[in-house]
Formats: C-alpha cells, structure tokens, sequence
C-alpha cells in the first residue's frame, strides 16, 4: 500500500504508465474534459458575459457570431477528449487494490473511469451540437436572439446528462488546494476563534477555486496557447466571484456586530471585489470575443487576468491577516516576490528615462540626443518587458522613432508626446499594488 502523504503527481504517473496506460491516463483526460466542460457550461450562461450588469441592449445590438465559433471550438475539443477517454477506459484495467490509499493522490483516482455508455452519450451529444453549431455558422452574423436559442438549449441538453454533472463534479472535488502554502502552514498551527474560523470554511472554498481558474488562464498565457478559450474560464470566474459576493452579503446581513473586524474585511472584500470584476468584464473583456488582432487580444487577456489576480490575491491577504496579522503577501504569493522586484526596477528605469526625454526635450543637442539614445536603447533591452502588454507596442513605436529621427527640430516634438506618454505610464506603475508599501524616492 501506498503511502498517501507523500505520494506525488509524477509518481502516479509513473505507476499508471508501468500498468500500460498512457502518460495522461484515464484520470488526466477526465479531469481536463470536466474543466472544459464546466467553462462550457459557465459560457453558455450569457449573465457570465463581459456585457454583465444588466446592460441589456448592447447584448441585443451585438453580433454573436464569434460566440457560437468557440462554442463549436470547445464542443470539437470536448469530443475528441470523450473520444480519448473511451480509448483509454477500454484499455487493460488495473487491479483493484492499485488505489488502495490513494483517495486522494494528486487529486486523481479510479473514480476516474466512468461507464462506456455514458461517454458514448456525450460524445453523441458533443457530435450532434457541433454539427448543429456548423449549421448556425452558416446564417452568420449571428443575433442575440440566436445564440439565447441556441445556448439554452445545448446548456439543457448538457446538464440533463449525468455524465456531464459527473465529469463536472469529479473535476471541482479533486483540483487541489490553490491556496498557498504558507498560509495553510500557519491556519494548521493557529487557534481561531469559532466565529471566525466558521466563516473561514465557508469563504476559503471561493478562493482555492478563484486561484485555481486564474492558473488555468495563467498557464495558456505562458504557453503562448489561443487565448480566446480563456473566455470560458473567465466566465467560470465571474460565476464564482458572483457566488462569493452573493454569500459574503448575506454574511454581512447577519452580521450581530458590524463593530468586528471580520465585519470590515468582508465588507471590504464585497467592495473591492464587486468594483474590479465589473471593470475587468466591462472595459478589458467588453469585446474580445470580437478582437482579431493577436497583440490587442493578448493585451486584453494579460490586463484582465493581472487585474482580477491582484484583487483576489489582496482580499485573500486581508482574510489571512486575520490568522497572521504580520503576514505580507510577499509570503504568501510567490508572484508578489516576482513582480515587487521587477517593478521596482520599472520604476525606476521609467523615471529615468522619463528624465533624460525632458531634458532632450529642452536642449536636442548631439550630446544630449546620443544620451538619450542610449538611455531608450538600455531601457527596450531592459526593465522595458516588464511593462503590461498593452503598453509595450506604444512604448516600442515612440523608441523606434526617436532611433530614426536625425533631425532635431522633427525630433522635439515627438519627445513632448513621448514624455507625456512615459509620465502617464511611470503614475500607473507607481499605483501597482506590490510598490504600496515601496514608497519611490525622487
């Protein structure tokens, strides 16, 4: 037997492929179809859209044609996971004590496999929409009246099928704990009061599930996947963070002391929340369903998952500081560590830089202007990365252009745009959440 503790990931995979299984096993391609399935049915509700918030008539006076393509595009994928799965399901079996002790080994196990019929149906569910889906494409453009009709009406044939509730429910109890490590360390080893530790298993839930979608979207960000899948998971996130909201409120309602300091961080919590999720669906994801170009589609993503990433990972330290009132959240995020050093260097190659363009500005002189040459050229082979992506294309077309400006009375007015430019810029980088308790020093 096992020895569950210390059993890891890469240790299931390594007996599972001593038994003959494929690497991914039976256990992976169901834990990937859930998730799949789960954003499928999160997108398919249109209140998880980035148009939230009631506005209903820009819903209705829009094209839904992009959101029926990545419907179809999940329903291909879904199928052809279904179809893996059956493969792998029909495959030897293994021995019936091989997962003794293992309930919970990476989170995967034999519940894993689920009966032939029951994928045969998803996957004629899968088949038979996609086809329906092609047909649809086909009447393009696509009204809001369409997509309502076509989106109810999957979503029902989905959640009628209890396979697809149970891919769902298997892929939700077994993804891990998301929430960091150090601040389950510290909640093993502290004894909270009964009231607080109650709302702490109530409102801890959100957050493990909260962290890991964001990782979801994280790694396609990484990977260099397409990222208009992401929308799936996005809307997966909103669903959960209306749950959390919809909970704390109620929390909030039945509150005996608003005096208490729990009162506050929920309070704060529902605030902070509520504002950031309606400007990350509303302005950041609004119409990248619509987006074509590649660099403006990853700039949207980048700045929605960054934003919502920041407001999660900030709540969630304002909770924890309730186990551990000195506790930073350099501790607890390992990202905070990352992107605290990286934008102080920002910060302050920005200013610099902001510098040597002001003072070129005022005297364009040969010597000024190889200065400042250099200054830009340090600058794009530096700290200039760690800028969001929406802003490196900008900053990349004022350097390119100051580079080639050999005159310069044409080059003083483009330093006054760049300069202004870079001002905007060095104030938001300053605002970032990691750099509040870095004041910068002029």
């Amino acid at each position: 037997m096992f020895n569950q503790s210390n059993f890891a990931s890469s240790d299931l995979t390594k007996a599972l492929d001593a038994k003959g299984l494929s690497e991914r096993g039976v256990a992976h391609t169901s834990f990937e179809l859930g998730l799949w399935l789960l954003g499928l049915t999160a997108f398919l509700n249109t209140r998880n859209h980035p148009f939230v918030d009631g506005n209903q008539s820009k819903a209705v006076g829009r094209e839904w044609t992009n959101e029926v393509r990545l419907t179809k595009f999940t329903l291909l994928h879904t199928a052809k996971l279904t179809s893996q799965l059956v493969f792998e399901s029909q495959k030897e079996t293994l021995p019936e004590n091989f997962f003794d002790g293992l309930e919970r080994a990476e989170n995967l196990s034999s519940n894993s496999r689920f009966p032939t019929e029951d994928l045969n149906q998803l996957a004629a569910i899968l088949r038979n929409y996609t086809v329906l889906g092609e047909i649809l494409l086909r009447s393009a453009p696509i009204s809001f009246h369409e997509w309502t009709a076509w989106s109810n009406i999957l979503a029902k044939e989905l959640s009628t099928a209890k396979i697809v509730q149970d891919l769902i429910e298997q892929t939700e109890n077994t993804s891990g704990n998301s929430l960091p490590v150090k601040f389950r360390e510290i909640l093993v080893n502290t004894q909270l009061p009964s009231d607080i530790a109650a709302d702490f298993r109530l409102v801890l839930p959100y957050f493990n599930k909260l962290f890991k979608y964001l990782g979801l979207i994280e790694k396609m960000l990484e990977d260099d996947k397409p990222l208009k899948p992401t929308l799936l998971f996005f809307s997966v996130i909103y669903r959960q963070s209306q749950e959390m909201i919809a909970f704390i409120k109620n929390r909030l309602v039945r509150f005996q002391n608003e005096e208490h300091p729990m009162f506050e961080a929920l309070d704060c919590a529902v605030f902070a929340t509520s504002m950031e999720v309606r400007k990350v669906y509303q302005i950041e994801l609004g119409d990248v369903s619509t987006i074509r170009q590649a660099p403006l589609l990853c700039a949207k993503i980048e700045a929605a998952f960054g934003l919502l990433r920041d407001c999660f990972q900030q709540t969630f330290v304002g909770f924890a500081r309730f186990v551990e009132p000195e506790i930073e959240p350099t501790e607890l995020f390992a990202n905070f560590n990352i992107k605290l050093e990286q934008s102080i260097i920002l910060r302050k190659e920005l200013w610099e830089t902001l510098q040597v363009v002001k003072n070129v500005e005022k005297l364009p002189e040969p010597l000024q202007i190889q200065e400042l040459q250099d200054q830009l050229t340090n600058f794009m082979h530096g700290s200039m990365k760690y800028l969001m992506y929406k802003d490196l294309e900008t900053v990349e077309r004022f350097i390119e252009e100051v580079l080639i400006t050999k005159n310069s009375a044409d080059l003083v007015p483009t330093l006054h745009r760049f300069g202004a430019y870079l001002e905007t810029l060095f104030g938001q980088v300053k605002m970032r959440v990691v750099l509040m308790n870095h004041p910068f020093e002029y």
